[in-house]
């Protein structure tokens, strides 16, 4: 997939990681001082002017040239960040923006009124086809302001899609060949695993991506705490690691234990990691004592199970644990230790943590012989609704924007599917 600049919206916003005022790179970029910014890089190809328009009317200030491949991104990525910058910016370019307004200020474009999923409006919710990728749209996430949603291809495509979540636009990608992902809160840092090697990427600049200390044994997944400043990840030999992104560095490495690390999640303190294994164990694991708790005998599965997620619920105090068979909620605060049984296996929850989504399965009725996806009350249990995938495909990934106003899906197929009330 290509990113079709000509049907994009033409606000633009630079990239001020690589922009810096001409008196120093530890100060604000503020409207007096765009003027000056100094790019970090000499040798560019395919440049081109960037406009800023501050939001106060302001007089326009045109910045040096920029490569638009390393500037330019979709404008629904970066609308919140140029308000809080008190900024905008226009490419001086006419073939880059091909609808260029001719008074300032710009307008940000207006994000659409949206109602939030809940089990009063869940059986009203209509499907969308947002996009196609070549391939198998093998995990799909959103970003924090929810404007956009990231896959993971496997097939043709490659790399860490970034999809505008109404054209459905390719907005930017991550382009290693990662056997899986993490995508930051703030959806500007794309951690990929190949291999024993981990790499930050950064959907802007994705030729400067960074390689972590590699590991002698394989990653096999990955997990941001929520607010993003820490990074766990799971791997072949047992070990799980957790890692800063800003620093660059590995923090702590637990114990190895008998079998893989399917998932793994960190907690919002940063301080606490769960690790559910392939063997369908769980742990709670605390860095700062360097030990770790085994989740209770009535947590055991039966051979043949497989963890479809893994997440932390009410601030750290819960973990969910969807399985095969059905789904637990360990209550860590309890003495002792409390779980809970739900018969379904969770593959998704919603940001309220009151709706939980339960993928399709194949029944043998031939390429469209799937089940729907089933939403139901992480509360009670009980079934609210289910929802139908475009051509009766399988649905292999789910979850939900981070405002939790929108479900989103992927297939086999490479379809990227969207309810919303």
């Amino acid at each position: 997939m290509t990113i079709p600049t000509r049907r994009m919206n033409p606000i633009w916003l630079a990239a001020f990681s690589f922009c810096i005022p001409a008196n120093g790179g530890d100060n604000a970029v503020t409207p007096s001082n765009a003027g000056a910014l100094n790019h970090a890089s000499a040798q560019h190809q395919d440049t081109d002017f960037l406009r800023v328009w501050p939001l106060t009317g302001q007089s326009a200030a045109e910045l040096p040239p920029f490569s638009r491949e390393r500037l330019l991104i979709h404008s629904r990525l970066i609308s919140d960040a140029a308000r809080s910058y008190g900024l905008i910016a226009q490419s001086s370019n006419p073939s880059a923006s091909p609808q260029r307004p001719n008074t300032a200020p710009l307008d940000v474009p207006k994000t659409p009124q949206s109602v939030r999923i809940t089990r009063d409006n869940a059986s009203s919710l209509k499907l969308k086809v947002l996009a196609r990728i070549r391939g198998n749209a093998y995990q799909v996430d959103s970003t924090a302001d929810s404007h956009t949603i990231t896959v993971l291809p496997v097939g043709v495509d490659r790399g860490v899609i970034f999809i505008d979540i109404e054209t459905g636009a390719e907005a930017a990608r991550c382009t290693a060949n990662y056997g899986s992902y993490a995508v930051s809160g703030s959806g500007r840092v794309v951690a990929g695993a190949v291999g024993g090697t981990l790499q930050l990427c950064d959907p802007l600049s994705p030729a400067d991506a960074q390689t972590l200390q590699p590991s002698s044994t394989d990653i096999t997944c990955l997990g941001f705490s929520p607010n993003g400043q820490f990074l766990g990840t799971g791997h072949n030999d047992g070990t799980i690691r957790l890692w800063s992104p800003t620093k660059r560095e590995l923090l702590w490495t637990s114990a190895a234990q008998s079998s893989p690390v399917a998932k793994v999640s960190v907690a919002p303190d940063g301080k606490h990691l769960a690790a559910a294994y392939r063997d369908s164990s769980v742990r709670y694991w605390d860095t700062g004592a360097n030990s770790s708790l085994q989740a209770p005998p009535s947590t055991q599965a039966a051979a043949g199970e497989y963890v479809r997620m893994l997440s932390f619920l009410m601030g750290g105090r819960k973990i969910l644990v969807g399985l095969k068979s059905g789904t637990w909620l360990w209550d860590l605060s309890a003495a002792p230790s409390a779980v809970r049984r739900f018969p379904q296996g969770a593959d998704a929850v919603s940001p309220d943590e009151r709706i939980a989504v339960t993928l399709g399965q194949y029944v043998g009725l031939g390429a469209q012989g799937y089940t729907p996806l089933t939403l139901w009350d992480l509360n009670t249990g009980g079934e609210i609704t289910t929802v139908n995938t475009a051509r009766g495909m399988l649905a292999v990934s789910a979850a939900f924007t981070r405002d939790g106003t929108a479900l989103l899906a992927s297939t086999n197929a490479g379809e990227i599917l969207v309810w919303r009330p």
